[in-house]
């Protein structure tokens, strides 16, 4: 930390004192929506059987949270350079905290999901241009370090979310879970208005329709995915498959075509780093499922209470966060396609140990098979170093 208040000079970027606080406020940014994700995860059985909806319904609490968020962060990380990332910072901080309001009071599961999508716009406003704007707040010599504590911070979040979400639902109801990110995203916003460095946007062309078929492409296709999963509404599968389809389709003709597209695909153009970007994107969709199912088998199943749960559920966050740069250790020493294969071959074994636990397992084998499943996101965090 001391290190990144130095000054030498020629150095580039903010004065320190105002250095650390911009870092706060883009710290504050990445631990709100880290842990509203997985303390709202834990939380599900409990939301499901208060709003009298089923397991499958209260997934998409989660589920559309994610997918809008997705399915915006390309637009946001254009947007940002259009009208300003100071602006569109701010914007998707308030924009989450007053979410955050409107999903506590949420009377309905149907209410709750529209909120959540809204709250999912925000935070990919700030998850899409926080990263960026540690080029204009610190110099370049102390980059990296600043982009590890940032790293580190959003791997406490992933850590604690679940047992943040267990203690809350120990002493309080779930509206509880939203209602803790108003004090916290209140003086975020306050601090970002003085902290954060202003810019002016740039003339470019925005690609609204690259925007739009981004956006239709990804929905239809999660939709698509949950209506097989289900088996509600078989009819409407292709008819979702088509628009993906045709939607995806379209926006790669238009990245071709548009002088400032919201994903230059000559990044693709490497083979390497395409099959790279596909592993990694499978092995997080894995995670993802599994982190969305552990709470119902945890609570619904196995019977155990929500704070039981999320201490059960904890091992497998927290082996991320020793993992992560145990990888990045073990890639700088070996072969990285030797530590990749190996960590993918141990998540699957961690994979398949959860999947055939039974009804009733001691509570110490999720100590060992839960960290065996995530050590191969240590492998993974680098995957673009293999040649």
């Amino acid at each position: 930390m001391k290190a990144l208040l130095s000054w030498r000079e020629g150095d580039d970027g903010l004065p320190p004192r105002q250095r650390i606080l911009a870092m706060m406020v883009l710290m504050s940014g990445s631990l709100m929506a880290v842990l509203n994700i997985n303390s709202v995860n834990i939380a599900l059985p409990t939301i499901a059987d208060e709003l009298g909806i089923s397991s499958a319904a209260s997934v998409w609490i989660i589920n559309v949270y994610q997918l809008v968020g997705a399915a915006s962060m390309l637009t946001f990380a254009a947007l940002g350079y259009r009208i300003g990332r100071y602006r569109l910072y701010i914007g998707g901080m308030i924009t989450f905290v007053v979410t955050s309001v409107l999903c506590a009071l949420s009377p309905s599961l149907g209410w709750l999901i529209v909120f959540r999508a809204i709250q999912g716009l925000g935070s990919a406003a700030m998850m899409s241009i926080g990263p960026s704007m540690y080029r204009v707040i610190f110099p370049t010599r102390l980059l990296g370090q600043a982009m590890g504590l940032t790293a580190l911070t959003v791997s406490l979040a992933v850590a604690g979310g679940p047992a943040l979400g267990g203690l809350v639902l120990a002493v309080a109801s779930w509206q509880w879970l939203f209602w803790i990110n108003v004090p916290f995203g209140l003086a975020a916003v306050w601090l970002a208005t003085r902290a954060l460095p202003q810019e002016q946007g740039s003339r470019y062309r925005f690609d609204v329709l690259g925007a739009v078929l981004s956006a239709v492409g990804l929905g239809s296709f999660v939709i698509m995915l949950d209506s097989i999963a289900d088996m509600s509404g078989p009819g409407t599968v292709p008819v979702l498959l088509l628009v993906s389809v045709a939607a995806l389709t379209g926006f790669v003709w238009r990245q071709r075509h548009f002088d400032n597209p919201l994903l230059p695909l000559v990044i693709f153009r490497e083979a390497r780093f395409t099959m790279a970007v596909m592993t990694s994107f499978f092995s997080f969709l894995a995670q993802s499922m599994a982190f969305i199912s552990l709470p119902f088998l945890f609570q619904n199943v196995q019977g155990y209470t929500p704070l039981e749960s999320a201490f059960l559920f904890t091992p497998w966050p927290l082996g991320v966060m020793i993992g992560a740069p145990l990888g990045g250790r073990l890639a700088d020493r070996f072969s990285p396609p030797i530590i990749s294969s190996a960590g993918l071959l141990l998540f699957m074994a961690g994979l398949a140990a959860l999947a055939l636990l039974g009804i009733s397992p001691p509570r110490w084998i999720f100590c060992g098979a839960v960290p065996c499943a995530v050590l191969a996101l240590a492998s993974i965090r680098r995957p673009t170093t293999v040649k």
